[in-house]
């Protein structure tokens, strides 16, 4: 009949479709956030597995040659985890393993255009759901070797300790901020940790980046009942001499006065706690 559109036009506007589906499951997920953090964590990476691989599967039974419908989809999902690993302050190369999860999963499912195909979908989800912690912390997290700035910390209570002076002891620095959510959320964690712990010296140092003053940031601690050395560091010394990328952030220095670990970011499936506990005991029996 004419003017309906060829098969053909209909396979390349269905596979430029596609690659519009995929790309805005990145958009829902962030869009989720408000529904929890453990519920956003997880679609952002478990939504991704299902949704290439069953976009692929969905456009070979549409008619596409199966590694043309592959690369129609997956492209989106390089140039999304990019964008995505760059938003979050992420560890990029963290991402490359759902990425290689997604992409064989769609592979499987370009390859297979049967029920093997949706098998792919449902391994992936699952592999996705499992690993989702162990994700975010890798991305959060990373290794340091360098030897820690020799700064002055301005106690809220007025005392001063020089870093150097604590050679000999792990030294937990957690850079945050009363205007900061996850920084918030993650100092109940910090607190209980520093409680517990016979291995490390935990220390806040708040910059009052958010123009938080000294006596807002001791009525913010008595309110939520957080017993943790307060830094208050309003010139932001100590804060550019560790270059910190954004808060919270939190480094490890061992009892040479190395920097061994640093934390950018918060993720609720993965634990902060649990983290400091493993890190600090390394290194305190180093």
């Amino acid at each position: 009949m004419t003017g309906m559109p060829t098969s053909e036009t209909r396979s390349h506007l269905l596979d430029v479709v596609a690659g519009f589906i995929a790309l805005t499951v990145y958009a829902a997920a962030l869009f989720v956030a408000n529904q929890g953090n453990v519920f956003y964590e997880y679609s952002m990476i478990v939504l991704p597995a299902v949704v290439f691989p069953l976009v692929t599967w969905l456009r070979v039974r549409a008619g596409s040659s199966p590694w043309f419908a592959f690369f129609a989809v997956n492209v989106w999902l390089i140039l999304a985890d990019g964008a995505i690993g760059k938003l979050a302050l992420a560890n990029f190369a963290a991402l490359l393993f759902p990425m290689i999860i997604t992409v064989a999963a769609s592979a499987a499912a370009a390859f297979f255009s049967s029920a093997a195909g949706i098998a792919s979908v449902a391994i992936a989800a699952a592999i996705g759901f499992l690993f989702v912690p162990q994700l975010w912390e890798s991305m959060l997290t990373s290794s340091v070797d360098t030897p820690a700035p020799d700064v002055t910390l301005q106690l809220l209570d007025g005392s001063q300790i020089r870093l150097a002076d604590l050679h000999g002891n792990v030294v937990v620095l957690n850079f945050w901020g009363t205007w900061c959510v996850p920084c918030v959320r993650e100092l109940p964690e910090l607190a209980a940790f520093a409680r517990d712990s016979r291995t490390a010296r935990v220390m806040t140092v708040n910059s009052g980046i958010g123009g938080e003053k000294a006596g807002d940031i001791t009525r913010f601690m008595r309110a939520r009942h957080l017993n943790l050395s307060v830094a208050y560091d309003p010139n932001q010394t100590v804060y550019r001499a560790f270059a910190i990328p954004g808060v919270p952030t939190t480094v490890i220095i061992d009892p040479q006065g190395i920097i061994r670990e640093r934390r950018v970011g918060f993720a609720a499936t993965a634990s902060f706690e649990t983290w400091l506990s493993r890190a600090t005991r390394r290194l305190g029996s180093g």
